[in-house]
């Protein structure tokens, strides 16, 4: 008992940083099974077909993809995985050419295969090309280029390859003056260049914030009787109150936020039913991105996953689709949930990641816009977790519950395990609000 009371009250107030929870208690102190490196192993090789009984199946795979450990040590890519999947005409030479194309060195990886037609899902950053559009490189080209291959079936037409920029066209243009931009399907053989016109963090950011704020001022619950999920988010100072509005003014101006809440979750749920519809019925390969790659892409790129393979709407399909494309792939959580990390000399504020749970802070890679290391500054922590902080987790958590209340048999879990994750999400977003991160 006295260890147990022990450990809760050194947890509970650590007076370091590495005295907490997370690290103390990692992957190599419980069990090889809770490796998160062996369970991304175990998903792609489950993705792979490598326990496959079809022989057709495991000889196409063999001969298209391939595993790659040319970022093991996160020297390619710091917000990718150690092992990628890529196609295998393409060397590792190849893939370190093709990175310096690409924001943040964010390259095409695939990110989902078909075990029948052998359609892929991939995700990157926004290409590099300049205001004029103008700068290429020959790697990227190839590498996109092979993730169109031929069809299983060669009766079939050749396949097709979409590209699928998930900003609105001129968001995609007005990038090209940092240095970003979009592709041009005239360097792409046998592609369609395609925009979605979703938001960018910011307005997402507003979205939920006019909406959270008039449901603290009103409170709300929702069509059953319970808290409704915006409630859970952010009704700070009513929690738990009922609906307090009553006036047809307050209900329309309470149906004008949330239909705008609701119409960027549209937005998201048709670009991800899009997306799956070609690899579905036309054998298409995809390739998704945005600007960095690591919000709308793994929003769109996770919801399709769900739609596409039953195995994720599973409990452990859903936990192995949320580690593999939401945290191996480098999501910031910290800076989307306005939690502030730890920093030893000054400079960003976001400097955790990709971190051994022993060893200097300082030695990890930052994230910087367009692939440009973060820089120092001295700007305080809550300027920086107010401009970036916004509700992409919490966006996609709608959507699939949107998805369960449609279809409720297909999914093995119900909202109960989504609202326990919206509470967690919850609890957090709160406390950095409340400065207790």
């Amino acid at each position: 008992k006295n260890e147990v009371f022990d450990a809760l009250r050194r947890y509970a107030k650590p007076s370091q940083l590495w005295e907490l929870y997370a690290f103390s208690c990692d992957p190599s102190t419980v069990d090889k099974k809770s490796d998160p490196k062996m369970r991304l192993m175990k998903e792609y090789h489950r993705l792979l077909s490598e326990g496959s009984e079809f022989e057709v199946e495991k000889y196409y795979f063999r001969n298209n993809w391939r595993l790659t450990t040319v970022n093991s040590s996160y020297s390619l890519c710091s917000t990718y995985p150690s092992q990628l999947i890529v196609p295998k005409s393409i060397s590792d030479e190849d893939l370190w050419q093709a990175s310096t194309f690409r924001a943040g060195r964010r390259l095409p990886i695939i990110s989902w295969c078909n075990p029948v037609s052998g359609a892929v899902l991939a995700r990157s950053s926004q290409p590099l090309v300049g205001l004029m559009m103008n700068f290429r490189n020959n790697a990227d080209e190839k590498l996109v280029s092979a993730l169109c291959t031929q069809n299983v079936d060669a009766n079939l037409p050749p396949r097709k390859l979409y590209i699928v920029d998930a900003r609105p066209r001129a968001n995609a243009l007005a990038n090209g003056a940092k240095g970003g931009g979009s592709e041009s399907s005239s360097n792409y053989p046998k592609s369609e260049v395609l925009f979605l016109g979703i938001q960018n963090i910011h307005t997402m950011r507003d979205s939920l914030s006019r909406l959270r704020d008039y449901v603290d001022a009103h409170g709300s619950i929702s069509s059953n009787g319970s808290s409704s999920a915006v409630s859970l988010v952010g009704d700070r100072r009513n929690r738990g109150s009922t609906w307090g509005g009553g006036s047809l003014n307050s209900m329309t101006q309470f149906s004008s936020m949330l239909g705008e809440w609701l119409n960027h979750i549209q937005n998201i749920l048709v670009g991800a039913s899009w997306i799956a519809a070609q690899i579905a019925q036309e054998s298409a390969s995809v390739l998704v991105h945005c600007s960095d790659g690591w919000d709308r892409t793994t929003q769109l790129i996770a919801l399709a996953c769900l739609l596409l393979d039953p195995y994720y709407r599973t409990f452990d399909g859903f936990q192995a689709l949320v580690e593999k494309d939401w945290l191996a792939f480098g999501h910031p959580f910290a800076e989307r949930l306005g939690i502030p990390t730890v920093s030893e000399n000054g400079g960003s504020q976001y400097e955790l990641l990709r971190q051994p749970s022993v060893g200097n802070l300082t030695s990890s890679p930052s994230r910087g816009s367009l692939g440009t290391p973060g820089s120092s500054s001295n700007t305080s922590v809550q300027s920086q977790t107010s401009n970036n902080s916004s509700p992409i987790l919490l966006q996609w958590l709608d959507c699939i519950a949107q998805l369960l209340r449609l279809y409720p048999a297909a999914f093995q879990f119900s909202s109960v395990s989504l609202l326990f994750l919206l509470q967690l999400y919850g609890h957090a977003n709160t406390r950095s609000l409340h400065g207790y991160a």
